[in-house]
């Protein structure tokens, strides 16, 4: 990932650049995460379900100027904004002929082929806390998204936050299919850097009996869902006998599922409990201005004093919280860029679970820096440099 932000950072992208990103859940889009944040710029996650408009509002909203993209998700008959001047085509696969008005069109392995950004180049230290990571945008009930201005610090106090509720630790594997552009997604995936974790990448599209068997081989023993996510999973579970014993082989390796967007229904929930008869379960009450979850609730099967176990996890999530906040350390977000990240390939290597990329991360992220404040919610505003700051999951 250094590379890549050596390449990037050639390209033009610098400190309070906005960069735009639109693709599936792949090993590219995490690296283009780090590596755009160790440059010092800002990550624009966008929607892959959105429409071209829709698009287009989010990156002239936030000023844009690079568009990292899959070559599938920009038409080219479409122009882009003319705030966006470059556009680093996704994924590794030489330029395309879109035939954009864009200024410059690269390659991201040209890019992931550069010389590494120089460490005293990175983004890093106590200065970057307050600095802005990324830029989310948020639907709400009346006019278009508006977008929120998440700091390097932000992200630090959610991912401990969340190891306080779930225990992530070097060794454990994260199974990832709730989508990396969202904020939710996004953060898990964090999460389990800071905690030295492996993250699981099923390809795109992958069918959900086959997840029960991507589970299952590659030991992954932390799950997040949304509940029509856990509902599609529950339903390929019982689509055959073969079915039921690879999901009753994978269920048995479960041990934390974290349950966000909405609480699972009465019915939902028995068979979910009685499904992963070793998993405690956490669901979560979220929103984009605060950084994903604001509260964790601890549902631990045939326990008789869940709102008792619901106010320790909340306990400990606000713990971890504060560690993060008041700690006198440095934060290093950004410097994910340095930590020798080894993506293995199930087409390349043949050491993952074919139809699984595992993007294995030695973090270096520490703590955050005293006095940080709030998320800010920066409606349809501009992002200035040194100001503190899958389809069944949408």
């Amino acid at each position: 990932m250094a590379r890549l932000a050596g390449g990037l950072a050639s390209a033009g992208v610098e400190a309070g650049v906005r960069v735009g990103l639109l693709g599936q859940n792949t090993d590219h889009y995490l690296h283009l995460i780090f590596a755009v944040t160790a440059a010092g710029a800002i990550v624009v996650p966008l929607n892959v379900r959105s429409s071209p408009a829709e698009l287009n509002f989010v990156l002239e909203d936030s000023g844009a100027s690079v568009l990292c993209a899959e070559a599938a998700l920009v038409q080219p008959a479409l122009p882009l904004p003319s705030c966006v001047h470059t556009l680093v085509v996704l994924p590794a696969e030489s330029p395309s002929p879109l035939g954009h008005q864009t200024a410059n069109v690269l390659a991201y392995r040209h890019l992931a082929a550069a010389p590494p950004l120089p460490k005293h180049a990175w983004c890093s230290g106590s200065e970057a806390a307050g600095k802005a990571f990324g830029l989310f945008f948020t639907s709400v009930t009346t006019g278009g998204p508006r977008g929120v201005v998440l700091s390097h610090a932000n992200q630090l106090a959610q991912a401990r936050s969340k190891l306080a509720a779930i225990p992530l630790h070097r060794g454990s594997r994260y199974l990832c299919t709730l989508p990396l552009f969202h904020i939710g997604g996004m953060h898990i995936g964090l999460a389990a850097t800071v905690a030295a974790a492996a993250t699981v990448l099923p390809r795109p599209r992958t069918a959900w009996p086959h997840v029960w068997r991507l589970m299952r081989e590659e030991g992954a023993a932390v799950r997040a869902f949304v509940p029509a996510m856990l509902q599609l999973l529950m339903d390929a579970a019982d689509s055959s006998a073969e079915a039921r014993r690879e999901a009753a082989a994978a269920a048995a390796v479960i041990e934390h599922v974290l349950i966000g967007g909405h609480s699972m229904e009465a019915a939902q929930r028995t068979s979910a409990l009685g499904l992963f008869p070793r998993a405690q379960f956490v669901q979560t009450y979220a929103c984009t201005e605060a950084c994903s979850s604001i509260s964790l609730l601890a549902i631990r099967p045939g326990a008789a004093g869940e709102a008792a176990a619901g106010a320790a996890a909340a306990g400990a999530a606000a713990a971890g919280a504060a560690a993060a906040v008041d700690s006198a350390a440095e934060v290093d977000s950004a410097t994910a860029a340095e930590i020798g990240s080894v993506t293995r390939s199930a087409s390349a290597t043949g050491e993952t679970t074919e139809g699984a990329t595992t993007v294995a991360t030695t973090s270096v992220m520490t703590s955050a820096t005293r006095g940080v404040s709030t998320p800010t919610t920066g409606t349809r505003e501009r992002v200035k440099e040194g100001v503190p700051v899958q389809d069944a999951a949408s």
